[in-house]
């Protein structure tokens, strides 16, 4: 067993604390006895409408660490804990959490620009803007440091193409937050 590999590698703290925040905003409430149902935490803190238009420009932020149902918190904290640890290790827990939560805060800007103006109605949270961006950081990782990463920029690639996909074949999916988290993601990846 190779123990140099092991040490090198760091515990992706950042990683487990976005996680644990994500899964106590979900199981929270209910754990805790508070008062509170998903459908209020939701329009307390998901996207709906231009948020500008009532000051509550958190909700760009809180979005990201709201969920609409257990599989969609767990899908997104799983894909979001495996890459997630991959890209901690490569550029350090701090710019981690910068990349994500850029992703996260623009792929929601993006998500209400185009809501606000083809369905205002629309309510929108979860962390796939943020987990799309993990993925379009490594993939910008990948491109200019080739050797530092254990995964091909054509495995990266596949990847999103897949997971795009499959969230243009199913209904109800916020697939311009997952686009534009990528594309955050993909270029904090460059200058990272």
């Amino acid at each position: 067993m190779n123990f140099d590999v092991i040490k090198s590698r760091r515990y992706p703290i950042a990683v487990i604390i976005i996680a644990a925040v994500n899964l106590l905003l979900f199981v929270g409430p209910d754990l805790l006895n508070v008062p509170c149902s998903l459908e209020e935490l939701l329009m307390a803190g998901g996207m709906h409408g231009f948020v500008g238009e009532d000051g509550e420009y958190y909700r760009l932020l809180t979005a990201a660490f709201i969920h609409f149902s257990f599989s969609h918190v767990m899908n997104n904290m799983l894909v979001g804990a495996v890459l997630g640890q991959r890209l901690e290790n490569l550029v350090g827990s701090i710019r981690f959490v910068i990349l994500y939560l850029v992703s996260a805060v623009g792929a929601n800007v993006v998500s209400m620009l185009y809501y606000s103006r083809f369905d205002p109605a629309s309510l929108s949270a979860g962390a796939s803007g943020a987990v799309f961006g993990i993925v379009g950081g490594l993939l910008g990782i990948s491109l200019r440091k080739r050797d530092s990463v254990d995964i091909t920029p054509k495995q990266i690639a596949v990847y999103a193409l897949l997971s795009l996909y499959s969230g243009f074949a199913t209904t109800g999916v916020n697939n311009i937050a997952h686009l534009s988290g990528m594309v955050f993601g993909f270029l904090l990846g460059l200058v990272i």
